[in-house]
């Protein structure tokens, strides 16, 4: 990478923590409005109703941010299976929060989603630096706690 696109880059995620930030603050008093609220459990790390789904801005951020970094810099067949594989987390993840989903439908789109960024690296570009050992790190990768 050139040191052009590296400024680039950096730039794009400066600009997409800003809009991140301001879009997720307008969006949880509108939450709040539609008592889109999580309730604090046993397992909660909060104790009072706290606003569920201001990540959607985020994750909105930052897939077109970065997507459209990716497109810039990255083949773009590469660039559209990481932005699709996000987005589909970002679905799923509010579908989730909206409605409850099982376990497996979940880890179903998580594993569609970690098979196309895993498919869109190049096969040229490897950890251990060997092509034979190319399909077990891409295992690995994808066996990696997020």
């Amino acid at each position: 990478m050139t040191e052009g696109q590296l400024a680039f880059v950096g730039a794009g995620f400066l600009v997409a923590a800003i809009v991140g930030t301001l879009s997720s603050r307008a969006l949880i008093p509108w939450l709040r409005r539609r008592q889109q609220l999580d309730l604090p459990n046993q397992r909660s790390s909060h104790v009072i109703p706290t606003p569920r789904g201001g990540g959607l801005a985020v994750v909105a951020t930052l897939v077109l941010v970065a997507g459209g970094l990716a497109f810039a810099i990255e083949p773009p067949p590469a660039a559209a299976a990481v932005a699709a594989g996000v987005a589909l987390l970002a679905l799923v993840s509010w579908l989730d929060d909206r409605n409850g989903l099982s376990a497996p439908v979940r880890f179903g789109a998580q594993a569609i989603a970690v098979a196309a960024i895993l498919y869109s690296i190049p096969a040229d570009q490897t950890v251990f630096g060997h092509e034979a050992l190319v399909w077990w790190e891409r295992a690995a990768l994808g066996a990696a706690p997020g």
